[in-house]
């Protein structure tokens, strides 16, 4: 490519780096895609829909193991902070893997500031007041009770919620194993 005057890098991607970077990425956000004209998700849930072993059976089964484990640090490298809070932290809230306890000190903005890197706390009930600029329209549902999910996460270099999220995320995966 160089001889061709392209100066591109390249990375190769096989075997288990790809379902880890590329294939359980992509199927973590592909249940909350409205936009279907992406092709590969297309035709994955066009498979899920024909095929009598679905992958999303297989997928039930990874996201079981994943979730109760935590996904390879790469995995979340490659989505963006918000997917990360919207799929996987979701599904941790929401799949019991957080006591009582924990789940009073997410709803403390000092807790949440220093556990999460987060200017206010990470979750508010539903029927409290609360600044709906700053959390996420679908609430989460905790034990049957409805959360507003804050969406006040940051990437910038100056400012990175990431390694926080990530740190929270494989403390209470583990949790789910247990």
């Amino acid at each position: 490519m160089n001889d061709l005057g392209y100066h591109f890098r390249f990375r190769i991607i096989s075997n288990q780096d790809f379902s880890e970077l590329v294939l359980y990425p992509i199927l973590m956000v592909s249940d909350g895609v409205a936009d279907t004209t992406e092709l590969f998700l297309r035709s994955y849930q066009m498979l899920t829909l024909f095929e009598k072993k679905s992958l999303s059976g297989a997928k039930e089964k990874k996201e079981e193991q994943d979730i109760g484990r935590g996904y390879h640090r790469d995995t979340y490298g490659e989505l963006k902070i918000g997917q990360l809070v919207q799929i996987v932290m979701r599904r941790i809230l929401e799949g019991g893997a957080v006591t009582d306890d924990e789940l009073l000190r997410l709803r403390n903005k000092e807790y949440s500031r220093k556990g999460l890197h987060l200017n206010f706390p990470l979750l508010v009930k539903e029927q409290e007041e609360f600044d709906p600029a700053r959390y996420y329209k679908e609430a989460v549902i905790i034990r049957g009770e409805k959360y507003m999910l804050c969406s006040q996460w940051s990437e910038s270099p100056e400012n990175n919620d990431r390694p926080y999220l990530i740190k929270w995320m494989e403390e209470h995966s583990s949790n789910n194993s247990d």
